[in-house]
């Protein structure tokens, strides 16, 4: 007879394969580190690009509007930002949606953007892929403002009046 609590040989074969999977998993992503076989980019080169004409035009106490993503190029100058994720704003406490929707209706080039700029006074626009991609640009729009500089896809414009 088996002792009072002891496992059945099911358990046993059980509890063997299981960590066999898990050692084998384990193993799997030791593999792709070694291997390079799979990275995690945050800023790709285009990005790194946009960042350096970002620092070379913008004056360190610049507020660069972009898109309000996690990986902004803005985010590599020490460049202020007029907003940052969303979602870690708004986990600080900080009611972002009117200033989303805000920055939304600026690179639409709606009615008030012009408006948006001297409130939130704004001193330069960076239009990107991310931007063209998250938001709807409205190209037209930023031809008013002096383009400081340009890189492949992406356009650094002095939105400010002075």
């Amino acid at each position: 007879a088996r002792p009072f609590g002891a496992p059945k040989a099911g358990a046993k074969i059980a509890t063997a394969g299981l960590t066999l999977l898990l050692t084998a998993a384990g193993m799997l992503d030791v593999w792709r580190v070694v291997s390079r076989s799979s990275e995690w980019a945050v800023f790709d080169k285009d990005a790194v690009h946009c960042a350096e004409l970002i620092r070379r035009y913008c004056p360190p106490r610049a507020l660069v509007l972009h898109a309000p993503v996690n990986n902004a190029p803005v985010y590599l100058t020490g460049r202020r930002s007029l907003l940052s994720v969303t979602f870690m704003a708004w986990a600080h406490g900080l009611g972002v949606s009117s200033r989303e929707h805000d920055i939304s209706r600026i690179y639409a080039g709606g009615p008030d953007a012009v408006a948006l700029i001297k409130r939130y006074g704004i001193d330069y626009a960076m239009v990107g892929p991310t931007e063209r991609q998250r938001l709807a640009v409205n190209n037209a729009f930023f031809t008013r403002y002096k383009k400081v500089a340009e890189t492949d896809g992406c356009q650094l414009y002095k939105v400010a009046a002075h």
